[in-house]
């Protein structure tokens, strides 16, 4: 979801993501109060992925999305999220298993990113973006699905447990401690963007570098 769906639905619905957001100061990650998706520290367009938005919001614009259009629309569980991110693969990324090709095919942490933050982490590569990057920026998947490596984060809406599990009824709501997230961000190393690997943070999280999709329930 873009910063222009986001606006869309902040001026239709009424619903306000809180102000605050997680970001870096140096030593550590702190909670920003004067930023937020409008600002995060880093300019964007309106082809932006939105970020700074927690689970809470996330399914907040599922359901405005719903009522809108009569479809069904929700975050995409675990189990689907990584399918669809393997693409029909079973290799670490769907490109290759190459990490030095990541400037290809993801937004992630560079070397644009290094001249922001010179002690980071980084790769040697330069995908052009210190930050995020517009929607489609970088080739698909096999599947012809953009960014579900790389760019941001995405919550989806599975509780965090140690191993995926397929919920039985399809769509398990639970009160949690933490949600998973997903896909790895722009200030993430390509080890976090392997189709594999978990994360997780608290729904009420607001992160730079989280933002989230959407999949919608066919007839």
């Amino acid at each position: 979801m873009t910063r222009a769906h986001w606006a869309e639905f902040e001026r239709d619905s009424g619903h306000r993501a809180a102000s605050g957001c997680l970001t870096w100061d140096g030593d550590g990650f702190i909670q920003a109060q004067h930023l937020g998706w409008r600002y995060p520290g880093f300019p964007q367009s309106d082809e932006h992925p939105v970020v700074c938005v927690n689970w809470q919001d996330a399914n907040a614009y599922a359901q405005w999305m719903s009522r809108k259009t009569g479809h069904l629309y929700r975050l995409p569980l675990e189990y689907e999220w990584e399918y669809a991110a393997r693409a029909g693969t079973q290799t670490p990324y769907p490109w290759n298993n190459s990490v030095s090709d990541v400037c290809n095919f993801a937004n992630a942490a560079d070397a644009a990113l290094s001249v922001k933050h010179p002690n980071w982490s980084t790769q040697t590569c330069n995908d052009g973006f210190a930050f995020t990057s517009p929607v489609g920026s970088f080739v698909p998947n096999p599947w012809g699905l953009y960014d579900m490596h790389g760019n941001v984060t995405e919550w989806v809406q599975d509780c965090w447990q140690t191993k995926i599990v397929r919920p039985r009824t399809g769509m398990d709501l639970l009160n949690c401690r933490s949600q998973v997230i997903r896909g790895g961000g722009w200030d993430l190393s390509v080890n976090h963007l392997r189709s594999a690997f978990r994360g997780k943070a608290a729904p009420l999280n607001q992160g730079t570098s989280t933002g989230f999709r959407l999949v919608r329930k066919l007839p």
